[in-house]
């Protein structure tokens, strides 16, 4: 079926608001993503990924956190989709070292068992450098990548 099929013919008739109510197997399989809300994993743990936006940028993302915890950003642990800690400064390290949550973040960013979620204790001597600022289109936004060098 198409849109157009169920639109009305009268000019007069306006429709202004179109809902579509899909099962979330078929969202799935789509490749829609079902993100930025928390979700209860079957142990307890509550988890919620975070999709990408590339002007910012920001990776895809996992937080997660015991249910009661979900709210307090000091009590979770969160990675991006390339195995790096995501809210470097909010990191549980405690939590980051448990192998079930390790094991969670891979499983729902869909990441193979081989990938290595970066350590929590990890130390590098590192030097941070940044790109040119880059702005939108109206120009009320900067933007400017910051990265390391190892």
């Amino acid at each position: 079926m198409k849109v157009t099929d169920i639109l009305p013919t009268d000019e007069n008739d306006v429709i202004e608001l179109i809902s579509v109510i899909l099962p979330q197997a078929l969202l799935e399989l789509s490749g829609i993503a079902l993100e930025s809300h928390w979700q209860q994993d079957k142990s307890g743990w509550m988890f919620r990924v975070d999709s990408e936006n590339p002007a910012i940028p920001l990776q895809r993302h996992v937080h997660i956190a015991k249910g009661k915890h979900a709210s307090t950003k000091n009590l979770q642990v969160s990675w991006n989709v390339d195995g790096t800690r995501h809210d470097k400064n909010a990191f549980n390290d405690s939590l980051g070292r448990q192998r079930y949550v390790q094991d969670l973040a891979r499983r729902v960013l869909k990441l193979d068992s081989t990938i290595t979620l970066e350590d929590a204790n990890r130390r590098e001597d590192v030097i941070v450098d940044h790109s040119e600022p880059t702005f939108s289109a109206d120009r009320t936004q900067a933007y400017v990548r910051f990265f390391l060098k190892v």
